[in-house]
């Protein structure tokens, strides 16, 4: 994914595949929904903003071009030499180029699309869960380890607690 913060991975259980689909359908339907007027209201106010930026860029443009007349037609003006040369310190026309650009490249960010799938849903007829023969293989396994650990431990207890009462009891005697 090229920019995995505006997606959403959703991992989804059902009983049926029909109600799985329906399911992420749904929550999909839902989510274009609440969407909807948040991307329009973006839109909006992207619009807009190119809108201002192109109106400065045009003023600016007649302003650079009417000082680069008025110096072509009369002799050098040191104030017109000051005006283009802040003009071009300040680098105001590329800059409000790349504003515009940047504007118009932001409607197309995935911000300001619908909601949609991004690859079809995946649904399995066989469950994933649970796994009966490795519960049973790993019920074996413990059984035959508690069986063996019971089997020798219990009686070492057994033998461990007669040993302990006859000492006691060979030692008040």
């Amino acid at each position: 994914m090229k920019d995995a913060a505006n997606y959403v991975d959703i991992a989804l259980t059902a009983d049926t595949p029909a109600q799985g689909q329906a399911a992420v359908s749904t929550i999909t339907q839902v989510l274009k929904e609440r969407q909807q007027p948040l991307m329009t209201e973006r839109l909006a106010q992207v619009d807009r903003s190119i809108e201002l930026a192109k109106a400065s860029l045009a003023s600016m443009e007649k302003s650079y071009e009417t000082t680069q007349a008025s110096l072509r037609a009369q002799p050098p003006n040191s104030e017109a030499y000051l005006e283009l040369a802040r003009m071009s310190e300040a680098g105001t026309l590329a800059g409000l180029r790349q504003k515009v650009l940047d504007l118009e490249n932001s409607k197309l960010s995935p911000t300001t699309k619908e909601t949609e799938l991004v690859e079809p849903i995946g649904v399995s007829d066989r469950p994933v869960f649970p796994k009966k023969s490795v519960f049973t293989a790993g019920g074996l396994v413990l059984g035959a380890l508690l069986g063996t650990l019971l089997g020798f431990a219990l009686p070492a207890w057994w033998e461990f607690q007669r040993k302990r009462k006859a000492a006691k009891q060979g030692a008040s005697a």
